[in-house]
Formats: structure tokens, sequence, C-alpha cells
């Protein structure tokens, strides 16, 4: 695995800063250093007003956590809720110590973590979904899980170009990735991301674009060939959405990528939602961020109505 040197880090970390700092706004930024990994952070900035619930949202390939920096803002409005983004290590400025990117090595970096946080509701997509899920069977204060246009089925999930393409040739896809143009980039995340062109915020397309492109893809060479897509993934995930905490499943079932694996779901329990985004794609949280928080909000006093009880008691 190739690791950029001191320099390099600092000018690809100035380079994000320049072009990410439209979307960081409202947010606060972190870096945390654990045993096996560098974890790069954003927080919803916390004030005396948020009484409400924690939710760690964690994002896929190949795109940062600022991804869901409207549905962060939208929940804060909502809920009083705080948010931390989680870039997937091997994405943005996140990655792991080690050579290897397992789907173990993920879940132990990001499991470190949430054990540093008071109890919280974990929120996950594409590949963060079987990295995390697994985590609700261990001793982790979550609370509850939300998981929209996540990897059920590893076995049968068919990652898209150029993710493929990173899957099968990592040294190759990294040769030719230095003449990919941003516009290329830019046209693939509304192609595969977005379902509702009108209501996507084009500004930040390119604003994520733009951060995958600074920030180079030595990390896509190193975590699309470490996970297995087999039947060994597809059972840890099942048992692990057979858990009794809190489920919400929100779907866009545009997405030519993971629109039907909602299909691949155990049967749906007491504990657990589903709701579908028939005009949405892989990306929901750019172009419905709204009905999200509003369906989050929902969910979130319904499962825990004991809870807000005692919260709506405590504000009069």
């Amino acid at each position: 695995m190739t690791k950029p040197n001191r320099l390099v880090k600092v000018i690809i970390g100035f380079a994000l800063y320049v072009v990410t700092a439209p979307l960081q706004a409202n947010l606060i930024e972190q870096d945390v250093e654990l045993a096996t990994c560098h974890l790069h952070i954003h927080k919803t900035n916390a004030t005396i007003d948020n009484h409400g619930p924690l939710f760690v949202m964690i994002e896929g390939v190949p795109l940062s956590a600022l991804i869901y920096r409207k549905l962060a803002l939208s929940l804060a409005d909502n809920m009083s809720a705080q948010s931390i983004l989680i870039d997937f290590p091997g994405v943005g400025k996140s990655f792991l110590k080690g050579e290897s990117y397992t789907w173990s090595d993920h879940r132990q970096c990001i499991k470190s973590y949430l054990l540093t946080l008071p109890p919280h509701i974990v929120m996950t997509s594409d590949l963060s979904t079987p990295v995390v899920a697994p985590l609700m069977r261990q001793s982790v204060p979550i609370r509850g899980m939300i998981i929209s246009n996540g990897v059920i089925k590893p076995s049968i999930a068919e990652p898209p170009f150029p993710m493929s393409f990173f899957r099968c040739c990592p040294q190759a896809a990294l040769n030719a990735s230095t003449w990919i143009p941003n516009a290329v980039l830019r046209n693939r995340i509304k192609e595969i991301g977005i379902g509702r062109e009108a209501t996507a915020d084009h500004a930040e397309i390119d604003t994520l674009a733009k951060e995958m492109d600074v920030n180079g893809y030595t990390g896509l060479a190193n975590i699309m060939p470490g996970f297995t897509l087999d039947a060994a993934a597809d059972m840890e995930v099942s048992e692990a959405l057979t858990t009794t905490l809190p489920l919400l499943y929100l779907w866009g079932t545009l997405d030519p990528v993971l629109g039907e694996h909602y299909k691949y779901l155990p049967a749906l329990q007491a504990n657990q939602q589903l709701v579908l985004y028939p005009q949405a794609s892989h990306y929901p949280m750019l172009d419905h961020h709204r009905e999200m928080a509003r369906d989050i909000e929902i969910w979130y006093k319904k499962q825990f109505v004991i809870e807000m009880n005692a919260y709506n008691a405590s504000e009069k």
C-alpha cells in the first residue's frame, strides 16, 4: 500500500480545504488518531439547544462523508440533533494504518471510534453497511441503525465503473486515474446518484467531484480489492439485520447499482421500517435530504417514544 509522505499530505490537505470549504459551512472538522486507523470527521455545531439524538453517518465509496451535510443540517433543524460525519477509511482523508483493507480491518477501525462516543444512531450506505451492521451484535453503544442504499447481499454486488476497474486491476486503474477529467467524475455522480435532478444542488456535486479528484485514487486501489463479495459476507449482514435494535431502511429505487437490494432484506419485524423513494437513486441524501430528515424524525419518535416523552416533559 502506498502512503503519501508528509509534504504530499500537507499539499493534499490544503487543496481539500480549498475545494470543500463551501460544504464545510456549519460543520466542525476534526482528525482522530486511533490504533489501527486515522479518521477524518465533520461534526455539526453542538449548542446548548442540542437536546436531540446523536447520529453517526458513514458513507461508503467513493465520496467523502460530506455527502451527508444537508441531511445532517436538516436533522439539526428538525430534531435538535447532532451529527458526526465520518470519511470511510481509504476515502477522503481517512485511512487504515496497515496494508490490509478487509471488512474486518474496516470494522475494527470504526468500532474503536464508536466506543468513544455516547449512545448514538449510526447511518450507513453502500459498502459501509457490511462493515458497520455486524457491530450491532457487539458491545458498541449503537441505539439504532439507518441504512440508505447499502450493500445487503455482497455476493451479488457488482461495483460500477470505475470501482470495478479498481477491484480487478488496482495498479492499472491507479495509473489511468491521472487522466480522468473532473467533468467525468461529476457526470458519473449524477448518472449513478441523482434521481431528481431538479432538486439536486449541482454546486455541491461539483465540489464532491473536485474533492475526489484532489484526494486521488490511492485509497480506492487499497479498498476495492480488499473486500470479499461472497456468501460469508452475506451471512454476516443477514445475521446482523436480525437485531432487536430499531432499524430504518431508506431506499432510492432508481439506483442502478443497489436499487433492488432492499428486496434481500430479512422479513421486516416490528422494530424495522422500510421507506422507498421511487424518484431517488444511489445518493438520496443529495436530492431527497428533506424527505429523509422527515422520515427519520417520524421513525425516531415512534421507536424511541419513551425517550421523546421524557424530553418533551423536560421542556415544559
